[in-house]
């Protein structure tokens, strides 16, 4: 029974009581009214590997191992928190669930490491996914209370709460997506953010060759493509991050380029690359080419033309995402381009 206290915390912690699995989609399924977050109902099991707190919602496809104890949160209004027969289901997975396992969703998982505290935000393609709030799929923000101080998570993109999982429906996977970020970073320390390795989640790598992560720092106007194997560190010099500081984002989209030393596909045959501030276009017999460049207001920024295929980028062009327009024999080809 969960007793009616609105001065308690409302986080509860029970267990499978059965010597067989549970399945998380079941269990919160009937229990949502009782669950605190509306649709953003979620449990967290102890990873004793990664030493974290893990979320499950039925976007994880997982399960809860027999005498496994775990976190929810509750509603003030009381009531019960039921496990029963029909939530059981066969698994041959460890006795002791230590992360979820099964996942068939495309994922973005940002991993946050500080002197090997990790922590994760995940963000879920779902065909479930809408819009609003996704009831069971999304997960509530779970603070713990060990290195509560070290943290990471998203932020509805809806109406800004905070989120251990975010998920949207697969269709936006054709369309960018700009989710804030919030760290959770005492005075004086670092961490780095990257993306989760694929000895974690194979599907992670998947993710990465198909789709741009790219993760921004406004307040120092720096852009990492987390997809590449870039990583980004975070450091707090006499001041701490409590994560509303609206400064962190992720850029998810399959239509971005980033200009590197490395030759990156643009559009059909033509290849950018980019050695100090020129860039060098290839695939192309055409030697005349019109350039321009555009901020993401349609603002020409950039305009030249090269003869050579090559063309040096003004120097008062900062760091950010951009709309790189050729004009190649009459012919328009525009994409989405990342420039550090």
């Amino acid at each position: 029974s969960i007793i009616n206290n609105t001065n308690a915390s409302q986080w509860q912690f029970i267990g499978n009581p059965y010597p067989s699995f549970v399945s998380v989609e079941k269990f919160l399924n009937h229990n949502e009214t009782n669950l605190m977050g509306d649709s953003n109902n979620g449990l967290f099991i102890y990873d004793e590997i990664r030493a974290m707190w893990q979320p499950l919602t039925k976007v994880n496809n997982s399960f809860i191992a027999p005498g496994q104890a775990f976190f929810i949160k509750s509603g003030n209004q009381g009531g019960s928190i039921e496990i029963n027969k029909d939530m059981l289901v066969h698994n041959s997975n460890d006795i002791f669930g230590n992360a979820p396992t099964g996942i068939l969703n495309p994922e973005v998982r940002l991993r946050f490491d500080s002197n090997s505290v990790l922590r994760y935000a995940r963000i879920f393609y779902i065909d479930e996914g809408t819009d609003n709030h996704d009831e069971n799929i999304e997960s509530i923000f779970f603070k713990p209370f060990k290195h509560g101080h070290h943290e990471i998570f998203t932020k509805s993109i809806l109406d800004n709460s905070l989120l251990s999982i975010q998920a949207f429906n697969t269709n936006k996977l054709n369309e960018e997506l700009v989710i804030p970020v919030g760290i959770n970073l005492p005075e004086n320390n670092s961490t780095i953010i990257t993306l989760n390795t694929s000895s974690e989640n194979p599907l992670d790598d998947e993710f990465k060759r198909k789709w741009n992560v790219i993760f921004e720092d406004r307040l120092n106007n720096v852009f990492t493509n987390l997809s590449s194997g870039n990583s980004y560190t975070i450091n707090t010099t006499n001041s701490s991050l409590n994560g509303d500081e609206n400064r962190f984002y992720v850029h998810v989209s399959s239509e971005i380029v980033t200009l590197s030393n490395s030759y990156s596909s643009f559009k059909d045959s033509i290849v950018i690359s980019k050695s100090n501030n020129i860039v060098k276009i290839s695939g192309i017999d055409q030697t005349k080419v019109d350039v321009e460049i555009l901020n993401l207001n349609g603002k020409n920024i950039f305009q030249t033309t090269t003869h050579n295929n090559t063309f040096e980028l003004n120097k008062f062009i900062t760091s950010g995402i951009y709309i790189l327009k050729l004009k190649i024999d009459n012919k328009i080809f525009s994409k989405k381009i990342l420039i550090n």
